[in-house]
């Protein structure tokens, strides 16, 4: 059976598999069910940086932008010139908040905070990152619609420790296993008893 992740594991209820995804309904210590949905958003100083940012990011003029590894093994992006010929892009580093996704919940009864995901720490990326600048950033959080509502966890995942050391080649323990997954969707299930998806990651 898939894994839960591990942070997740006291707060999961209802928990079923399907093929290569897990899901499971969030439930406080408490043991309510209802939550407050908080995102990480930029601040007013953070999004002038951020469109200087988009602004400072070369024109490929209509060009397909292409990536590989130059001789050093580093990699690169480029568009090709009449077909034949590659001219080098360069990117500008993007500022260390773009870097960062959180989604936390608050639980409607006692108020304690849930952290669903964190791009720093969570899925695959998140586990094998070394991006210490990121980690450091504290992120600022606005809360998502006005309303409380029950959540579902989804995750995909390889099927088995055995399956997910196979394929990065290491062994691993199962706490790793478990908090490396490959993708994780967060739903709202509304009053018509229906899911909406809230968020969607790729996390490898």
């Amino acid at each position: 059976m898939i894994p839960i992740p591990d942070y997740l594991r006291q707060f999961a209820s209802e928990i079923s598999e399907k093929g290569t995804r897990l899901s499971f309904k969030l439930r406080c210590s408490c043991g309510s069910e209802v939550f407050d949905i908080l995102e990480n958003t930029y601040t007013d100083d953070e999004k002038e940086l951020v469109e200087k940012y988009e602004e400072s990011i070369p024109n490929a003029g209509g060009h397909t932008i292409y990536g590989g590894l130059d001789s050093d093994g580093k990699p690169y992006n480029y568009i090709k010139i009449l077909g034949l010929f590659k001219k080098r892009i360069i990117f500008p580093q993007a500022p260390v908040f773009m870097r960062v996704d959180v989604i936390k919940t608050v639980c409607s009864q006692c108020q304690q905070e849930i952290v669903v995901f964190d791009s720093r720490y969570h899925g695959y990326y998140g586990m094998i990152s070394d991006d210490e600048d990121a980690r450091k950033y504290n992120p600022y959080f606005k809360q998502k619609g006005q309303k409380s509502h029950s959540i579902i966890v989804e995750i995909e995942n390889e099927p088995s420790l055995e399956a997910f050391n196979e394929i990065i080649d290491k062994q691993c323990s199962c706490e790793f296993y478990s908090n490396a997954f490959n993708t994780i969707s967060i739903y709202a299930i509304e009053e018509n008893g229906k899911r909406k998806m809230l968020y969607d990651f790729e996390t490898a």
